[in-house]
């Protein structure tokens, strides 16, 4: 039933009875109109109370139960601890009165064991809270005792009595440490089953001591109710993550480990339980990086005792790995002579670490490499104010070394790359992409695997002729961007090790309970190569990282930062912060559409939390000012319907009402439907999108908030609109955020900027869509029906496009000539339009005048940065990809957060933009190679551009780490968006300019040349072509004489220009219309040219005779423009429908 209001109805999308529903209930937070036909009710709490009322409470009962349950926990927890519980605390609590079981991802000092203490206390089943030590039993025991009183709990310590309350059931929660369990399993195993009071509610406050004990895990999930057999089956790998049932069991809350797992049996909580127990970590820093060149160690540690003296202690201080436990004595010892007493990392405990935090002690020092305890491992938040580094972090590779593995002499000859001749050069590319897949293999499993040892004994043979070779030698040594240097004879590659950097500068910036705390990083490095690659690395890892020359920052600025954050923590820890506590850490769900955009925006900001809720992976990070969930929506969640009104669309003689209904699909046929059975093959689909819905409203009753970021186009508009009516009956607070290019900088601004959905971009997407179908379904209904094959399809934009093919196929029987001749090595080509009369100035071109006429001087601007349509263009002109395949690549590129959105018409460059190409372009070229544009003014999106400084080599240096599962087009693809968008922001090029002329036989050739270049600028990046002339006599030879057709095939690249220049299309259709071409065999690819079948000229020839108006050029441009209007508000949508149903009516939809 329509209702005023509704812009479209879902079918199974009412939150209560899983009927139809209309928008406007949706947007309104309501129940369908026969759960609730009042419509006056306003909160979740109202909507209950009436459908309580009414007896009509199904669906929602479960979301209705959470809000009371709330409201007695949140008066429980506020009575015994004398505060209310913060928004982490809350979210932890829901999922524990929803059933589920989890890990807890916070910073220190945010409330999880008081959590955990008042949750078994409010629940009236038995709990069992699991700590490492006897010390943490009889404080947590007292904490309990004083919540809930003396006999109901019991702290096993071994005192007299203890064990016996333990044999008997004489307790409603158990503390004991791990130990307990593991020595006394058979004691407890009665009273957590169901007829002794269970399933029971478990806490482990330390999972990473529970772990030791790998046995450990089978006595808890027995504990839970898992039988022997359920666990032997879930480690021998049956079921996916979390779908076991969890049907009487009991919960299991676990802090996150801090240390990787060892045992494999952890894999058993992802399997049973739904979420994984591994190492999480917060990514997250607030740290002034500076930089100053000095030259050497000893006057690096000079300069690192006179900044200690400055900034006092809290001072962690970092040699390079190379150093070892030699170099660490040495530099305390140096300190000691310079009058700081320094602490090595060996002797980093116990009484000397309590010195540390008390200050006694100013610094300790460590090696800047991952396995070092300074650098993972120490998590001192308000005493490790600041690092210094004395030497650049770097992992140094022999050039030679004495056992090689593939990794290694991968990154030697990457590392040479650069200073190679081009057809070395190829030689490399291909001994890299045969050591590619085997970059972790170590020396030992090579034994293994004799057909990989000899690729690489072939690749070390290699890489001995080229450091062989004194001239690549040379060139390496001498370049700045090739890290070689020679060292007593010996070469090493130095390889800056940012990873080590970010975790050893981090030590100094932690997320806690107060918030960020701001750090320090100074950097004294000696080898300007080192530095170098560890800039470039870093700019991979942590593209907002900029390092400040020392001489020029606050220092004192800089400190009294620190030390406020530090002061504010310490009285937080300490309870001199009384009352009602500061909520820092909100929770939120972030909705996007892909998996791997997901993972790329988790990655930002630390190692995630996973869990899973009905198959669906949940990630969790921690920002500075919120938890963060991120789940992905796999795209578009609902489709209209089949089979009802106009093609899915309700006429009410007033308005048209779209019908949608989540998506089912069918994996063996790949169909997509919104119906009961697969279209193809019959049967009932095996996936729905309705569980991603529902697994959303679950989340959605979890968090504060909801932020949909789909992808920054109409498309996205209309999936979250959907996201958006799907919860906001259980959810009030959805928001938008929009981010065109996937970076740390750029998510964050988009949680800062929240909007409201765009109801203007949701209608213009809906009117494409119905005119999808009220075109393309009624024409395809037609040729279906004519040819006998369901296969077939027609559309408004496919159908002309196919034309286009077909009218090119008629022009390329057209010949005309070409002469190609060369001019003092110049290579130039004439055509003329008569092939014979072609053949007979070829003939005569020894007879030929050549002048050439000086057109003095000229500037030449750079091309614009790429869109859509460009770049696949030169993606098909330049690197043979089809369309498809290069929308693939950018896809990839724009999820791995290398470049911004791929699908724009827009060249627009952003300021953030900007901002990228004066980095590196200073930094390469010189500050006056830059030269600013923005090439287009307003509008949200702008052009595709990497989205950091990272140009196509250290985007291969990257790929050692977590970009080496790109596609194979995927870098060549980079580098042709990286060249075009650096030239985009480089100085004009001042060049010398000439005019070829040829006459012979009555024609005459004009040619505009480059005579030479007087100023570089953006050739340096795009190179021209200078044609390079002997002297003034100019002798001209002929080459070659071909015939060639008038109009050559179309190429998809061409394809896209078409589509392009002719307003046909949109940027995210375009290869998809290419493709489906292909698909349905209308068209034929042959050595990168695109033939129209006699199927495709047939379909073509009926669709155009029968339906001319709706299968023409002008029809399907001017709607594209009224679709525009749509999207702007300045067309009404209905308008737009209106008229487009005359297509269904002459049609015969």
């Amino acid at each position: 039933m329509v209702e005023r209001g509704d812009l479209a109805l879902f079918r199974r999308m009412c939150p209560n009875c899983g009927g139809e529903i209309g928008s406007g209930r949706l947007d309104r937070g309501l129940p369908c109109g026969k759960c609730l036909p009042e419509a006056d009710v306003s909160d979740l709490a109202a909507v209950c109370h009436a459908l309580e009322h009414e007896g009509k409470l199904e669906g929602l009962g479960p979301a209705c139960e959470l809000s009371l349950r709330m409201e007695d926990f949140t008066s429980f927890f506020k009575g015994k601890v004398g505060s209310s519980p913060w928004s982490l605390q809350l979210s932890w609590a829901k999922r524990v009165l929803m059933g589920r079981s989890f890990a807890i991802l916070a910073p220190t000092g945010v409330g999880k064991t008081t959590f955990g203490l008042v949750m078994a206390a409010f629940l009236p089943r038995r709990s069992y809270i699991i700590v490492p030590t006897k010390l943490l039993v009889e404080e947590l025991s007292r904490r309990l005792r004083g919540m809930v009183g003396e006999e109901e709990v019991l702290g096993y310590i071994g005192r007299k009595g203890d064990k016996e309350r333990v044999r008997s059931g004489d307790f409603r929660i158990l503390v004991t440490t791990n130990a307990f369990l593991q020595r006394n399993f058979p004691l407890l195993a009665p009273w957590f089953r169901p007829e002794s009071g269970g399933p029971g509610f478990f806490f482990i406050d330390d999972v990473d001591s529970f772990l030791k004990a790998s046995r450990n895990i089978d006595r808890l999930l027995e504990l839970l109710g898992f039988s022997p057999q359920e666990i032997a089956a879930a480690l021998r790998g049956r079921g996916d993550a979390g779908t076991a049932s969890k049907a009487g069991k009991g919960i299991l809350v676990v802090s996150s480990a801090t240390a990787q797992p060892r045992t494999k049996r952890v894999i058993l909580f992802q399997r049973l339980l739904g979420f994984s127990v591994q190492r999480t970590g917060f990514q997250l820093r607030k740290v002034v990086d500076v930089v100053e060149k000095v030259g050497g160690v000893r006057e690096g540690l000079s300069r690192a005792a006179e900044l200690i003296r400055e900034l006092g202690p809290g001072c962690f201080l970092y040699l390079p790995q190379h150093a070892g436990q030699e170099g660490v004595a040495e530099a305390v010892e140096a300190l000691g002579r310079l009058g700081l007493e320094a602490i090595p990392y060996q002797l980093f405990r116990g009484e000397a670490r309590e010195r540390f935090q008390r200050g006694e002690v100013p610094v300790a020092v460590g090696l800047s490499h991952q396995g070092n305890p300074l650098v993972r491992g120490i998590d001192l938040p308000e005493a490790v104010r600041y690092a210094i580094f004395v030497g650049t972090p770097v992992i140094r590779i022999p050039a030679r070394p004495r056992t090689p593995t593939p990794g290694n002499i991968f990154r030697l000859l990457l590392a040479l790359r650069p200073v190679l001749p081009p057809e070395e050069r190829e030689r490399t590319d291909a001994c890299l992409e045969s050591l590619r897949p085997y970059l972790d293999m170590g020396p030992e499993r090579l034994e293994r695997y004799p057909k990989i040892k000899r690729r690489l004994e072939e690749a070390l043979s290699f890489l001995d002729r080229l450091l062989g070779d004194r001239e690549v030698l040379a060139a390496a040594l001498s370049s700045p961007d090739v890290p070689l240097v020679e060292e007593k004879g010996e070469l090493f590659l130095l390889i800056g090790d940012g990873a080590s950097y970010l975790q050893a500068s981090g030590r100094t910036s932690r997320l806690t309970a107060v918030g960020l705390t701001q750090g320090l990083a100074v950097l004294f490095y000696h080898e300007p190569k080192a530095f170098h690659s560890l800039r470039r690395r870093l700019r991979a890892l942590h593209p907002g990282i900029r390092f400040l020359k020392l001489g020029e920052v606050d220092l004192d600025g800089i400190r009294r930062r620190i030390d406020a954050d530090r002061e504010r923590l310490r009285g937080f820890l300490s309870g001199k912060i009384p009352g009602e506590r500061e909520d820092h850490l909100r929770t939120s769900l972030m909705v996007v559409e892909s998996p791997n955009k997901a993972g790329t925006i988790a990655g930002f900001f630390g190692r995630p939390q996973r869990r899973w809720l009905r198959g669906i992976p949940v990630l969790e990070v921690c920002l500075e000012d919120r938890l963060l969930m991120i789940v992905a929506s796999l795209g578009h969640l609902t489709d209209l319907v089949e089979g009802e009104g106009i093609h899915g669309v309700l006429d009410t003689g007033q308005r048209y009402i779209p019908i949608y209904a989540p998506i089912r699909a069918c994996t063996r046929c790949g169909e997509q439907t919104t119906g009961e059975r697969c279209p193809r093959c019959g049967q009932p689909p095996d996936t729905d999108k309705l569980e991603t819905l529902l697994a959303l409203r679950e989340l959605a009753l979890e968090v504060d908030e909801v932020l949909v970021a789909t992808d920054p186009d109409a498309e996205g508009e209309k999936i979250a609109w959907d996201i958006y009516l799907a919860l906001r009956p259980l959810n009030p607070s959805i928001r938008r955020v929009e981010f065109h290019e996937v970076t740390p900088e750029a998510i964050r601004t988009a949680l800062k900027s929240p909007r409201d959905i765009s109801l203007d971009s949701v209608k213009a997407q809906m009117v494409r869509r119905i005119a999808d179908r009220w075109v393309g379904f009624s024409l395809s209904q037609h040729i279906q029906a004519r040819y006998h094959r369901r296969n077939l399809s027609a559309g408004r934009v496919q159908t002309p496009v196919l034309g286009w093919t077909i009218r090119r196929e008629e022009e390329r029987r057209k010949l005309k000539g070409v002469i190609r001749a060369r001019v003092d090595g110049f290579l130039l080509t004439m055509e003329h339009p008569d092939p014979k009369e072609t053949e007979a100035i070829f003939r005569e071109l020894h007879r030929a005048r050549v002048s050439l006429e000086d057109e003095g001087e000229g500037e030449l601007s750079p091309p614009p940065p790429h869109n859509t349509a460009s770049l696949l263009v030169e993606a098909g002109e330049k690197l043979r990809l089809p369309a498809p395949e290069a929308m693939a690549c950018a896809q990839e590129l724009f999820e791995k957060g290398l470049i911004t959105y791929h699908r724009t018409d827009s060249v627009r460059v952003s300021p953030a933009g900007i901002r990228v190409a004066e980095e590196y372009i200073a930094e390469a070229f010189g500050r006056e190679f830059f030269s600013p544009r923005r090439w287009a003014e307003g509008g949200a999106h702008e052009c595709i551009r990497p989205a950091r400084p990272l140009d196509p080599e250290g985007l291969r240096e990257a790929l050692l780490g977590e970009y080496r599962e790109l596609r194979p087009g995927t870098i060549p693809l980079y580098r042709l968006i990286w060249e075009r968008f650096l030239a985009s922001q480089m100085r004009e090029v001042r060049v010398s300019k000439g005019r070829l002329i040829v006459e012979v036989k009555g024609f005459r050739w004009e040619e505009e040349v480059i005579l030479g270049i007087l100023s570089h600028g953006f050739d340096l990046v795009l190179p021209l072509e200078v044609a390079r002339f002997a002297g003034e006599k100019l002798s001209l030879q002929p080459v070659e004489l071909r015939a060639v057709p008038a109009a050559p095939p179309l190429t998809q690249a061409a394809l896209v220009q078409l589509m392009r220049q002719r307003g046909l299309g949109r940027p995210s259709t375009y290869a998809k219309i290419v493709s489906t071409l292909l698909e349905r065999r209308y068209v034929v690819e042959r050595k990168g040219f695109l033939f129209p079948t006699r199927l495709g000229r047939d379909v073509y020839r009926y669709l155009s005779e029968r339906f001319p108006r709706w299968t023409s050029e002008e029809f399907t441009r001017e709607l594209e423009k009224r679709m525009d209007l749509v999207e702007s508000g300045e067309a009404d949508h209905q308008e737009v429908l209106r008229e487009l149903q005359a297509v269904v009516e002459e049609v015969g939809g």
